[in-house]
């Protein structure tokens, strides 16, 4: 009982915090394309859920799941800046 209670609350949270609505959601095997810090296939995870806002992990005995989000901030150019010699194009003589 409380391992439906706990995946339908999981599957609830993917919904909730997905934030592309055209996007459609669903878990991939791992089939060695999930890698560690180390770049090694991280064997543990059995399924993987990306979505704009939420990664959820599968795993044997639990899973795991990270929340974030993406910020575009706009790059402003200071009109005063001074101009480094080599991004000044060469004159063609």
């Amino acid at each position: 009982m409380q391992q439906k209670l706990l995946l339908i609350s999981l599957l609830f949270t993917v919904l909730l915090f997905s934030q592309n609505k055209n996007q459609s959601i669903a878990f991939k095997e791992n089939n060695g394309q999930i890698t560690d810090q180390k770049g090694k296939p991280n064997i543990a995870v059995k399924y993987l859920l990306n979505s704009n806002g939420l990664n959820v992990q599968l795993k044997k005995n639990g899973f795991s799941y990270d929340i974030y989000e993406v910020k575009k901030t706009p790059i402003i150019r200071s009109t005063t800046a001074k101009t480094l010699p080599y991004l000044i194009p060469e004159k063609e003589i």
